[in-house]
Formats: C-alpha cells, structure tokens, sequence
C-alpha cells in the first residue's frame, strides 16, 4: 500500500481484499483492511508472546503515512448449535 500524491491510498497487488479508504477531518488518509478470515493474533515482544487472543476479527488501520498501525479485535460472535 502506498499513499499517492493526491492523498489517496493505493493498495499493492499482493495485500489482501476488503481495504477501504477513509478520510478523516484533517484530510489524513486512513486505510482499514479487515481480514475476515483470521481468528488468532499475536503480539511478539523481545520477552516473546506479549499479546495472544483467539475466536476474535481482526481490523487493521493504518495512519500517519504509514508509520502507525492500529489493530482493532473484538470477540467474534458464537455460532449456535
């Protein structure tokens, strides 16, 4: 993904389906790229595992040029047997 100079974001070939563009107020673009088939994530750390969460979605948004990336999980919702 690259940011062109229009203030657009452009998705490389290789990322994954399902990333949308948002501007927000101070006309900063923001790409969110959800991940639909993920289930884990883990945060590894000098120490190791820092963060691990499983049956979760997870939403990453990447802001600031590129040089923050946020990552929003939450409880996937149970399927009923």
């Amino acid at each position: 993904m690259s940011l062109v100079p229009s203030g657009r974001i452009r998705a490389a070939p290789s990322e994954p389906t399902g990333v949308s563009v948002m501007a927000n107020k101070v006309t900063e673009a923001v790409a969110i790229v959800e991940h639909p088939h993920l289930t884990r994530i883990e945060v590894i750390d000098e120490t190791g595992r820092a963060y691990v969460r499983r049956g979760v979605s997870v939403t990453l948004s990447y802001q600031d040029d590129g040089r923050t990336l946020k990552v929003f999980v939450k409880e996937r919702a149970k399927k009923n047997d």
